[in-house]
This record gives C-alpha cells, sequence and structure tokens, in this order.
C-alpha cells in the first residue's frame, strides 16, 4: 500500500475502483526531469501498468519536477483500441503542484483541460483525483505531465493503465426460455442460445461469461458456442446475466440478461398392480383383497409443517439479552446456520421474525425483507462474499403483529420465493436483511446453537448492510425468528373408482382407478380390476344341522346364516340359499331372530332355490351376555340415607379442605419450604371433565405477603399460578377461595375476602386463570403447592388448603341387551364409626336368563359432630295431649330421630322437663335436652317449648228425648228433667244451666 501523507498544503480524493484478473502487470513511476518515457500495452503478455508519481508505491513525489516529467501510453493498435487511465487515490498540494493530462503521444497535444490553477504554473492541470481518462486522438495514446514547486511534497496518486476497443461490441440478449425438470429429479439442464453480437464476430478477442442468479461466473470456451448448457437449475425463474469482457484489463464491453424459467412439466408416476383373479371357497361370497398403488414424482411433495421458533422463549428487547442493530427502522442483517436435526427432508418455506419493542422505534407495514441462502453450508468466512449467496428474497412483511414482551407469539412472516430443501443432517446458512427494520437478535458475543422441534440454529455476526458492513465480526448473536418448513413426502393418490385396498370385494369384477396430482398440478391415472370368482360345481345335495345353539349378541339380535344351519357340502355362495326360520320369515342367506326368541327352540329350513332342494334343523336360542352394571363409590356423612343405586350421578362442586393446619412456611435459619398438599379425586369416573375448579387458603401471619406463592397442579400436570404477586409488600391475611367468578381485591387488604379472583403474574394482575384446568379429566390426584421464594426468616404458618372441583357425572343404570334387569344388593360393615365406618356393598344384577354381573360399592360413612344434631322445634298441643317425644319430636340427624331407644351414629340424647302453668287448666313444659356423642365424650344442651294449651269448650252430652203426660185434673204437668254428662279435656269447673222452651203450649 502505498504511503499517504496528509498536510495542510496536500489534498486528498479516495476513490473505490475495483480492477481485478489483470493478466500481467508493470509498475511504472513518473520520470523525474529525465524527458518523455513512453510505454505501450502488449497484450496477452502485458494488458495493464501500475502508475505511480516519481516516489513510487511508498514515498511521496519529489519537489521541483519541471516540464520534462513527462510519460506517454500507447494502446497495442492505434486502429482498435485505445488507453484508459483510472485513478484510484490522489494528493498534491494544493494551488502549488498539478499534471497535465494530454489526448494524444505528446505534449503538443490538445490538453484535458483540468480544474487547477497554479501560482508558477498555470491553469488547466490537475491537483484533485481525475478519475477515469479515455483517449481518443488519433494514437489513441494519453500522455502525463506533472510540475512541482521546491517546497511541500505530497503522497501523490496510484492509478491503473489499461486499453479498451476503439469498436463497441454489443450483446443481443437471447429469448426468455422456459425448459422443463428432468424425468427423474426436479432440476433441470438447459439448453441456453448464447447472445448474438452486434456486429457478427466482434467478440473474437473477448471473453464472454454468464452467471446464474448472481452466482460465480463462469466463462465460455473461444470460439464462442451457439448454446451452453446450465446444468442444475431448480424450478422457478432465473436470471442470467451475460457479460462480455476484455480480457485484457478485465474490462466489461457488453452486459444483457435473459431468463429462463424452469416449470415441473413431468407428470408423477402411478403403479396400479395387476389385474387380480381370486376364485372363492366353498360357500364364500366374497373376498377382503389388499393391494399397493406406488407413487412416485421427479419433484418432491410437501406437507406445511408447524413453525417452531428459535430461541424457543424471547427474551424482553431492550433487557439486557435482546438487541436490534442501530434501531427498530434502520438497517440491520443478521446471520445463522440452519440444521436439520430430523429425521426426514425439509423444506424451508419461510421464516418469521421478530420486530423490537415500539419504544425503540415503530416498524410499520409493509416492510421489504432480503433473505439469502447460502451456496455453500455455513455463513463463516463468506458473510460479505455476495457470490457466496442467492437472494430467496425479497419477502414482504405484511401485517406486523403487536410487539409481545416475552415467550412466544405472533411473528412477521417473510415467504420465500424459492423454497430451501435441507436433507437431515445437513445446514444452510441464511442472511436476513431489512433497509428500515431491523430484526430482533441476543447478543452474548458467544451465543450458541438454539434448538426446538427438528431445527437448530447457530447465530452468526450482525451487519449494517446488506452482505455487509459487519457489526464484531466473529461475533455471534442469535435472531429471534421461526422457521417455517414443509415435510418432503410423495403425492397421495386418489380413488376414482372401486373399492379401496382391504375392502371385501364381491363376486364379479371391481374396476378400481386412481389419479394423482403433483404440486404443480401434473397428473397421471391407472386402473385394474379385481375379479372374485363363485366356488365352481358346487353340490346340489343339501344337509342341515339337527339342533344349532344360538346365542344372541349385544343388541339381543342374531343373524342366523346358511352355513350355520348347513353341514356337508361342498356348496356355493351361501347366500344364494333362501334361510327361513319358524315365526321370523325368511331371506337370502340368512334371517335375523330378536329377543321374541330367548328361550325358544325354532325350525329352520334352508332352500336351495335354483334346484328346489332343502333341507331343515332346528336352533335353541339362549342369551349368554350378562347384564351390565357400574358401582361408584361414595362418601355420605353418618346419618344420611345410603345410596340406592349402584353408580348414582355425582354434581356439584366435590369440595376436599385440609383445616387446622399450622405448618409453617419457613424453617429456623431462614430455609425456604416447599409445601404440596394432595387431594385424591380418584373417586370420580376417569374422563368426567373439571367444569371449575376454586382453590382454598389461609395464612395469617406472614410477615411479607409478596413471597407466598400458591400454584395448583392437576392431575395431568397442569401448573396454574392461584397467588404470585409482587406487590402485599407488608403482612396482609390470606384467608380467601380463590375463585375465577369470585371479585376483584382492589389492594392488599382485600385477600381476606370470601371469594376473590386469582392473583398471579408478579404484579397484582388479578383475573380469571383457574379456567386453564377446565375441561380436564377430574379424576386423579391434585396437588396445591405453597412455597416461600424469599430465602429470608418471614414466618408464617398454612392454616388450611382445599380444592373443589364442580363436576356433572349421571348416574348409570344396571342395563341387559335383552331387556329388565333384578338389581339386589347386601352391605358388609368395617372400620370404626368414631373414626369413619366403611359399608361395602355387594350390588348383583341378574337378567331374565339367569346371567348375573356384580361389583362393590364402597360407602365411606363419615362420623357426625355435635354441630350436625337439630332439636326438636317448639309444639303446640292441647290440654290431654301426650308429651312423649314420640309425638313432641326427637332430635334429629339429616332427618333421621335420635331416641333413647336408637341412637344415630353414636350420638345419644336424654331430657328433663320443666312443668308450667298456662291459661286455665293448660300447661307449658320448658323441656332441656342433652345431646352426648359418643366418640368424643362432649355433650350439647338445647331447649324445646312445650305448650298444651286449655283452648276447647267441654263436651255436653246431653239426655235422650223422653215423654211425660198431664196431671189428671190440670192441663200440664211437673217434669224432672235427667242432667246431661259433661267432659272437659283439661279437668277444669263447668256451670249447668237449663232453659225450655213451648211446643204446642195453649
Amino acid at each position: 500500500m502505498k504511503k499517504v501523507t496528509f498536510t495542510s498544503f496536500c489534498l486528498m480524493l479516495l476513490g473505490v475502483f475495483m480492477l481485478a484478473d489483470l493478466s500481467a502487470q508493470t509498475n511504472v513511476n513518473m520520470p523525474y526531469n529525465t524527458g518523455p518515457s513512453t510505454f505501450t500495452l502488449a497484450p496477452p503478455t502485458l494488458c495493464s501498468f501500475n502508475f505511480f508519481d516519481n516516489g513510487g508505491a511508498a514515498a511521496n513525489y519529489s519537489n521541483s519536477s519541471g516540464p520534462n516529467s513527462v510519460v506517454t501510453f500507447m494502446p497495442s493498435s492505434a486502429a482498435t483500441h485505445r488507453v484508459r487511465v483510472t485513478f484510484s487515490s490522489f494528493a498534491c498540494e494544493s494551488g502549488w503542484d498539478a499534471m497535465w493530462i494530454y489526448n494524444d503521444a505528446n505534449t503538443g497535444a490538445p490538453a484535458i483541460p483540468g480544474t487547477a490553477t497554479t501560482v508558477n504554473f498555470g491553469g488547466g492541470g490537475w491537483n484533485t483525483s481525475p478519475g477515469t481518462q479515455t483517449g481518443n486522438g488519433a494514437t489513441g495514446a494519453l500522455t502525463f505531465l506533472f510540475r512541482s514547486d521546491g517546497s511541500v511534497s505530497c503522497a501523490g496518486w496510484v492509478a491503473s493503465v489499461a486499453q479498451v476497443p476503439i469498436a463497441g461490441c454489443g450483446l443481443v440478449a437471447p429469448a426468455n426460455a422456459t425448459v422443463s425438470t428432468g424425468q427423474f429429479n426436479c432440476l433441470a439442464d438447459a439448453v441456453v442460445s448464447t447472445p448474438a453480437q452486434n456486429p457478427a464476430g466482434c467478440a473474437a478477442a473477448l471473453t464472454l461469461r454468464y452467471s446464474v442468479d448472481g452466482g460465480t461466473p463462469v466463462v465460455l470456451p473461444s470460439p464462442i458456442p451457439a448454446s451452453v448448457t446450465i446444468p442444475g437449475l431448480a424450478s422457478g425463474a432465473h436470471n442470467i446475466v451475460w457479460t462480455l469482457v476484455d480480457p485484457c484489463g478485465n474490462v466489461t464491453v457488453a452486459t444483457v440478461t435473459n431468463t429462463v424459467t424452469v416449470q415441473d412439466l413431468v407428470p408423477p408416476v402411478i403403479s396400479c398392480p395387476a389385474n387380480i383373479n381370486i376364485t372363492l371357497d366353498p360357500g364364500a361370497c366374497e373376498q377382503i383383497v389388499g393391494y399397493t398403488v406406488g407413487v412416485t414424482d421427479n419433484c418432491p411433495f410437501f406437507v406445511q409443517g408447524p413453525a417452531y421458533q428459535l430461541p424457543a422463549n424471547f427474551a424482553a428487547h431492550g433487557g439486557g439479552t435482546a438487541y436490534t442493530l442501530s434501531g427498530n427502522t434502520l438497517p440491520g442483517g443478521v446471520y445463522f446456520n440452519l440444521t436439520n436435526t430430523g429425521a426426514t427432508p425439509l423444506s424451508v418455506t419461510g421464516f418469521g421474525v421478530r420486530f423490537g419493542n415500539p419504544a425503540f422505534g415503530i416498524v410499520n407495514a409493509p416492510q421489504t425483507m432480503q433473505v439469502f441462502v447460502s451456496n455453500g453450508a455455513t455463513y463463516a468466512g463468506v458473510e460479505t462474499n455476495a457470490g457466496a449467496w442467492t437472494n430467496i428474497g425479497p419477502a414482504i412483511a405484511n401485517p406486523i403483529p403487536p410487539y409481545f414482551n416475552t415467550g412466544s407469539g405472533p411473528l412477521a412472516q417473510l415467504d420465500l420465493t424459492s423454497d430451501i430443501l435441507i436433507a437431515p443432517g445437513a445446514t444452510k446458512a441464511f442472511h436476513i436483511f431489512g433497509q428500515n427494520a431491523c430484526v430482533v437478535f441476543n447478543y452474548f458475543n458467544t451465543t450458541g446453537p438454539q434448538s426446538n422441534g427438528p431445527w437448530t440454529m447457530q447465530g452468526g455476526p450482525v451487519s449494517f448492510g446488506q452482505l455487509s458492513n459487519l457489526f464484531q465480526a466473529g461475533a455471534t448473536s442469535a435472531p429471534n425468528i421461526a422457521v417455517n418448513s414443509a415435510t418432503v413426502t410423495d403425492p397421495v393418490p386418489t380413488q376414482t373408482a372401486g373399492l379401496p385396498s382391504g375392502s371385501t370385494f364381491p363376486i364379479g369384477t371391481t374396476t378400481n382407478c386412481f389419479v394423482v396430482a403433483d404440486v404443480v398440478g401434473n397428473t397421471s391415472t391407472c386402473c385394474f380390476d379385481v375379479t372374485i370368482n363363485e366356488y365352481p360345481n358346487p353340490t346340489t345335495t343339501l344337509a342341515c344341522n339337527d339342533n344349532v345353539q344360538v346365542s344372541v349378541n349385544e343388541n339381543c339380535e342374531a343373524y342366523v346364516t346358511t352355513d350355520m344351519i348347513l353341514e356337508g357340502g361342498p356348496y356355493g355362495c351361501y347366500d344364494d340359499y333362501i334361510v327361513a326360520i319358524e315365526g321370523f320369515g325368511s331371506g337370502f342367506g340368512g334371517v335375523t331372530i330378536d329377543n321374541d326368541a330367548i328361550g325358544e327352540t325354532l325350525q329352520v329350513t334352508v332352500t336351495d332355490p335354483t334346484t328346489g332342494n332343502s333341507c331343515w334343523g332346528t336352533i335353541s336360542v339362549e342369551d349368554k351376555i350378562p347384564p351390565t352394571i357400574l358401582c361408584r363409590d361414595v362418601t355420605i356423612m353418618c346419618g344420611a340415607q345410603l345410596p340406592t343405586e349402584p353408580a348414582p350421578a355425582v354434581s356439584g362442586y366435590q369440595e376436599i379442605v385440609y383445616e387446622g393446619l399450622n405448618d409453617p412456611l419457613d424453617i429456623p435459619g431462614g430455609q425456604n419450604i416447599d409445601l404440596t398438599y394432595e387431594f385424591d379425586y380418584t373417586y370420580l369416573p376417569v374422563g368426567t371433565p373439571v367444569q371449575d375448579v376454586d382453590i382454598r387458603f389461609t395464612c395469617l401471619d406472614h410477615t411479607f405477603t409478596g413471597d407466598v406463592n400458591v400454584q395448583v397442579i392437576s392431575p395431568s400436570g397442569t401448573v396454574v399460578d392461584v397467588f404470585e404477586v409482587g406487590g402485599c409488600g407488608g403482612n396482609f391475611p390470606i384467608d380467601t377461595w380463590f375463585d375465577d367468578e369470585g371479585v376483584n381485591a382492589v389492594d392488599c387488604n382485600g385477600l381476606d375476602l370470601p371469594r376473590i379472583l386469582p392473583i398471579f403474574n408478579g404484579g397484582n394482575t388479578l383475573g380469571p386463570n383457574l379456567f386453564n384446568v377446565d375441561g380436564e379429566d377430574a379424576s386423579g390426584i391434585w396437588t396445591v403447592r405453597v412455597y416461600d421464594d424469599s430465602p429470608v426468616l418471614d414466618g408464617g404458618h398454612i392454616l388450611a388448603v382445599g380444592v373443589s372441583i364442580l363436576v356433572d357425572v349421571p348416574s348409570v343404570d344396571p342395563a341387559d341387551n335383552c331387556g329388565e334387569v333384578d338389581v339386589t344388593y347386601t352391605d358388609t360393615e368395617s372400620g370404626d364409626p368414631c373414626e369413619g365406618l366403611i359399608v361395602t356393598r355387594h350390588w348383583v344384577a341378574t337378567d331374565g336368563s339367569g346371567n348375573s354381573a356384580a361389583c362393590d360399592q364402597n360407602i365411606t360413612v363419615q362420623p357426625l359432630v355435635l354441630d350436625s344434631v337439630a332439636c326438636p322445634p317448639a309444639y303446640i298441643g292441647h290440654c290431654g295431649d301426650s308429651s312423649d317425644p314420640d309425638f313432641t319430636g326427637w332430635p334429629t340427624v339429616n332427618g333421621n330421630e335420635i331416641t333413647d331407644e336408637d341412637n344415630v351414629c353414636n350420638i345419644f340424647v336424654g331430657y328433663w322437663d320443666k312443668p308450667l302453668n298456662d291459661c286455665g287448666n293448660g300447661e307449658k313444659i320448658v323441656r332441656t335436652w342433652t345431646v352426648l356423642d359418643w366418640c368424643t365424650q362432649t355433650t350439647v344442651e338445647c331447649v324445646q317449648v312445650i305448650k298444651l294449651t286449655d283452648d276447647e269448650a267441654p263436651e255436653l252430652v246431653c239426655p235422650a228425648d223422653f215423654e211425660v203426660g198431664t196431671d189428671f185434673w190440670y192441663c200440664y204437668a211437673n217434669v224432672s228433667v235427667p242432667k246431661p254428662s259433661v267432659f272437659d279435656a283439661c279437668g277444669s269447673a263447668y256451670t249447668l244451666s237449663l232453659t225450655s222452651t213451648c211446643r204446642y203450649c195453649s
């Protein structure tokens, strides 16, 4: 590299001009006051010069360069070529030193004017870079003069000298072509015409080359052939760029482009088996036939699979792990290797990409993203080599889903213009670049492989430019993407006629036809016949079994067929014979009987309709299938009625609560305890769906509520956070049911409400959460996990934990295939009534044929507590009524009376009465009941008031009617009237009075 010196008097302009593959290069320094020098290009051995100032490649030029500092460059032939000089750097003392360029072989030729004016040498020179200059004088030469004063020297220049043809040589683009893939693969070896030359033959001394889709150029031999074969083109459109190059200086003379489109025009190959002929065995009417239809295709057939996010969980953008390069809406590119770790080939069809937190710039749709795939297996070493990559974009991101913070979620989708097939164990590299949208990546300098599903991604560097301008080359970052891919399979044929493989084929010929279509719609068809021949020459002699025992099926039916009745043979197709059953009709091949035939012996006749010959026998019909019966264990309180069915309905909330706990959340020393509580719901039938779940939890004395965490774990393993808060830093009592239908506890003081919403996600986020287990199987062991996630001693005790599950399971009655069943049971008891009595009820179901089935139902009878006992209500009667408890009422438990002769669940009762006077001869009784729990030796008392009221009048029974005569001398009589009898229930005093009336008195 030429040394460059900067001073306040030197002006330097750097360009970026690339010349490659120079066949031979000779260094030429500007003469220093030694007179003109001439250098002539002489291809092919001398195609260019490196042209420096008189200081050469490394030093500054000299002061006091005079008018004899002149050099001329001549083309190889003035008739065909001109000299072209290209400056890649230029620096001289502004206003004092300059270069003059003349458009021919000496300084007497016209100058190519520059903009410089010097103090000592006048104007018209160059003290800024001349760029590229081409001679167009008579000789095609260029002559250079350099003048410098006697003081400041600068870096000078670096230039390359080559030649270009005088007469242009143009190319005429070949016509666009469409070719088909190969017969046995999905690639095309395309025969493409080479470009025509204008004028014809002008490229004789030039080189023609082509590149496919920006790949490495291929140089054609000389003379240029009329056509070339481009091998291995995949389906789709391909850009072919033809470039005519002067080999002397590698100068591009002309460029044209045409398109080769590769289409899959090859239909899939479908292979049907040869025709199948089968002769049936005696009596057979059909045959199961299996066959295989083969399909192959030259191009892969893809079935779209799920998207796999890499990394599987995203970190928050801006949280110290996930970044964009300079901001969400600035240029940025990511590199990564993608390895198929699965067992089948996979075709990458697109990517999901993650754009960043809107706080760093909002990425609006649509966004055009460039996507490149490597021509090799890795990005390493070729990150900025455009020839090592193929553009399979652009891909349009539209819509762009809202940003999500962590985990997984919807991504902006990029569909590729060409799918990329990756074999098992193979790797391809990708580069995704957005001019106005940078993909989020995880940056750790050493980000390791990220795996999810069949894919493993090794992140690479990131770049400010498209395949260029790397940020920290060698550092690796993991882009936040998802891989969309399809599985490679063969097309599946569709049957258009006949019966599927494995079907039962009837007698006769069945034609089976199939069609198959490949991914682009090419179709192929094939057909074959399956011929089923009846058994030849069957006997016409019929022989019937004398008696056949027939058992009905689960529907209490039996299909009595020809082959059940006939014996001997060989016979033809049994379906061709007529079967007739006494009382049930007749039919070809058989007759169905039902429960009306159970226990009967029926005559069956078989007739050959071809000959009229027949025979007969009998069938005895039985039901041998036992009934079905299901038992469910139940738990009841002592005193409740025992279940009256083996599998009663289970409905409502099934609640299990552990109360009276005193389990510490911390142990001395500040270690945390992780407590789990199991709740056994295995008594529920397997498959019982959860309708709702609520969680009971009580902890009143923990000094920092914010580090208490409660989770519920379903039998299937689903974990739901029930209580996990970031606030509630003080000692707030928790005494509640967590319920999706509960209220919103607006602050930490609401944690002792009867029912509140779950609080979860680390920040007082209240809302339904337990619904995550709705619909799961309720049967099994449910677990509540409680832990303190802060390693400090802040005490606290768990007082209650519970689970309540809402279910609705209908009852299951015993049933039988043939009708009603008789259900009986016997009981045996075990266990201690004071601790929990087990009644094992043995159920037996018996059908009308005597078949039986049995199961055991365990009935857990939980002991009562005194609070379950209800004293009798107040009693109001009448004087004379009995005050015995048989009339006034005994204490009850679950509706069952507890008497002094018949205790219930070890609960005993006694009483004493205190009588009080009432109005009249009525009575009030204050009855004090004493209830004893024999299991716990505890008692309770309650009071019943009994009132026997004197509220009825005495009962008066008058004497019978009688007659008396008048006195002999008078028309009247003195009569002695007998007293009526009187009864008063309360024994109260009474007064009798007599009144009379006269009838027929004169």
